[in-house]
């Protein structure tokens, strides 16, 4: 069999695809798990979940901003490097949207301490918080 040029470069670009193939496929692989993570849950008084809460999560000169979700829920991730200079969290709550989400909720903040000494990773915090309307 006769190799053209055109087969020669077709065989050389097919070549380099698939080790760019497997290259990507090992990066994409590899999961970063975060150290920690905050999940919660926030509810009027009435047992409601409440979405569209802003939750900003507070540490050394850094912070995380999440948002509730439809039913009440939110996640934040935190990396080894958000962890390395403090392990305590102010977690702000504040209504964003004023009455579009059932009523004008109250500002609340809580402090919460995380124990990096535990084994398991990710460390797991659940937080279940409980928004009272504001006063006009």
């Amino acid at each position: 069999m006769i190799r053209t040029k055109t087969d020669k470069l077709a065989g050389l670009i097919l070549s380099l695809l698939m080790i760019l193939s497997t290259s990507c496929s090992k990066s994409e692989d590899a999961e970063v798990r975060p150290a920690a993570v905050i999940k919660g849950i926030v509810y009027d008084n009435e047992e409601n979940p409440i979405q569209h809460i802003c939750v900003k999560i507070s540490f050394s000169d850094k912070s995380r901003t999440v948002y509730t979700s439809s039913d009440g829920t939110f996640n934040a991730y935190l990396s080894d490097e958000d962890l390395e200079d403090s392990n305590t969290f102010n977690i702000t709550l504040s209504d964003i949207d004023g009455e579009d989400n059932g009523g004008l909720f109250e500002t609340h903040t809580d402090i919460i301490i995380i124990n990096m000494e535990m084994e398991e990773r990710p460390v797991v915090i659940n937080c279940v918080y409980h928004c009272s309307p504001a006063i006009p």
